[in-house]
């Protein structure tokens, strides 16, 4: 390989930079104190991030688990994506889990889209429930929201 005296690479993180246009300055020096100095401009993009927004169990109240569904919207369309419900009692004890995974998903999700057996037949004894949803991309960024279920 051969020896370039005039071109190399230098790579040095740069934290905590705001989203924006920056400059860098750069001075470096070799083996035999000979310098060199170079400007380099960027951009810092803004940081991705996933956010559900206007989460909702429908009905709210409810009468029965047969006609419950859930509706939210997020910032991730067409991305696909795994989400997580899960009702509690008032108490803190799970009473329901459920885990989807969603190709290419749009911007509003409804959950369930098609009602054939996605409760498993189970149902809900009335009172007070905390929902919890968890909405996952593949590349590890998460969101999570609660709400009450009369």
């Amino acid at each position: 390989m051969p020896i370039h005296i005039k071109k190399g690479t230098i790579t040095f993180p740069l934290s905590d930079l705001k989203p924006g246009k920056h400059k860098a300055h750069i001075k470096v020096w070799d083996i035999f104190n000979n310098s060199g100095t170079s400007e380099v401009d960027f951009y810092v993009g803004p940081a991705r991030e996933l956010h559900i927004s206007d989460s909702k169990a429908i009905p709210n109240p409810i009468n029965s688990m047969e006609n419950l569904r859930f509706s939210l919207n997020h910032n991730m369309a067409n991305e696909d994506l795994t989400l997580n419900i899960e009702i509690f009692t008032i108490s803190g004890s799970k009473v329901y889990e459920n885990e989807t995974f969603i190709w290419s998903a749009p911007s509003k999700i409804t959950i369930p889209e098609n009602q054939d057996d996605w409760f498993g037949g189970f149902d809900l004894p009335s009172g007070l429930y905390i929902y919890q949803i968890q909405l996952l991309t593949q590349d590890g960024l998460s969101d999570r929201c609660f709400w009450k279920i009369d």
